[in-house]
């Protein structure tokens, strides 16, 4: 029926989740912990959308043997681990000034601590997850390139 239609949604996917997060994080502020903290904790909570997209343009371009798919999908995967291992080296380094500032304050502290702490959990994950499908997608790449 139509062979392009996983494409064309991994690419929705893409577009919607890289806009998203471009526009969460751009422009950059680091050494501001608000900006930090509020900006990777979004991008983290927002990481699915652009994992999705990889996957699904990666997996059809490797069974469609459409080798441009399968290298843009490590790319993305690529620039994607970059920012998210970005996010896990600045929520840790936050870690200390949260839970100073956060000291003694309640409930709205505890809340603070844990939604850095679940950014930092979620972007290791994503980094992770991320880094693995560049290697799937590399492999993928190069075997298509033999055949």
């Amino acid at each position: 029926m139509a062979r392009g239609l996983p494409g064309a949604v991994a690419v929705g996917f893409l577009v919607y989740g890289i806009g998203f997060i471009a526009a969460t994080i751009w422009p950059m502020s680091l050494g501001d912990a608000n900006w930090e903290v509020a900006a990777f904790g979004e991008a983290a909570q927002f990481g699915a959308v652009p994992l999705i997209g990889a996957a699904l343009l990666g997996g059809w371009g490797a069974a469609e043997g459409r080798r441009v798919a399968v290298l843009a999908s490590a790319v993305i995967c690529a620039v994607a681990v970059g920012l998210y291992g970005l996010g896990v080296v600045v929520l840790a380094l936050d870690v200390p000034l949260v839970r100073a500032v956060t000291a003694g304050t309640g409930a709205s502290g505890m809340l603070l601590r844990v939604l850095v702490a679940k950014a930092g959990l979620l972007s290791a994950l994503y980094t992770v997850v991320f880094l693995s499908l560049v290697v799937i997608f590399s492999r993928s790449f190069f075997a298509l390139r033999r055949s």
